[in-house]
């Protein structure tokens, strides 16, 4: 019953987007996770980093007149994330992991023209000679959009790979974020669900999610609902 609960949020996650993508969606993602600085014996052990890269695979409407799909490959890149907190419950194989603030998310997007534009997962670990290089091209420092990323949260069970994490993103960067007015940058959610298929070497889980402003004001406590239930 405990893992039903979790995964049944998870759901709820992604299918709010549905109910909501034309007024709330910001993006919709999908990609793959790893640890770094980390990988050792434990899985997201205090003091790892927490990054994921991979595609933009929609857009809602405050951003579908400005991304160009057909022309350009759009890719994200999550990083600056560190474990603070660990809690594992060893009967149910639960997994509740808790990092500090001051994370970022950013958006890129890559002319399909430009040779060698093709973002590349890579062959081995990450950081490897195209992940993350070729997601965050043509300049890392100059993406479409980006933003801070607190209140990051990770509940994943290790018997089969399921669970998701979510944080609050407030967008602050970007030559995309003058589409975005200034009363709309903040209160977003990022929020991600671990889906089963192959992995490539090096990389965790895959993730599918989005970023979307939710229907109540924030989901944290809905996470600590479910956390709750392993921490007795």
């Amino acid at each position: 019953m405990k893992k039903a609960s979790l995964l049944v949020f998870l759901a709820a996650l992604l299918c709010a987007t549905t109910a909501y993508a034309q007024e709330t969606t910001l993006l919709s993602f999908t990609g793959y996770d790893y640890e770094d600085p980390g990988d050792g014996g434990t899985y997201l052990a205090v003091g790892d980093g927490y990054k994921s890269v991979g595609f933009i695979t929609s857009v809602g409407s405050i951003l579908a007149s400005y991304i160009d799909f057909s022309s350009n490959e759009n890719t994200y890149y999550l990083f600056g994330l560190t474990v603070t907190n660990r809690f594992f419950d060893p009967v149910n194989n639960y997994l509740s992991v808790d990092f500090g603030n001051g994370g970022r998310v950013r958006y890129f997007e890559d002319a399909k023209s430009r040779p060698g534009y093709a973002a590349d997962y890579g062959t081995t670990p990450p950081p490897n000679p195209t992940s993350p290089s070729t997601f965050i091209d043509p300049n890392p420092n100059n993406p479409a959009l980006g933003g801070v990323v607190n209140g990051f949260h990770l509940d994943y069970f290790t018997d089969d790979h399921s669970g998701g994490w979510s944080g609050a993103m407030t967008l602050d960067e970007g030559y995309d974020l003058i589409y975005v007015n200034p009363g709309q940058r903040s209160g977003w959610l990022l929020g991600g669900v671990f889906q089963t298929g192959v992995v490539p070497s090096g990389y965790d889980n895959q993730v599918e999610g989005n970023c979307r402003v939710p229907a109540t004001p924030t989901n944290q406590k809905t996470w600590g609902a479910v956390k709750a239930l392993y921490h007795r």
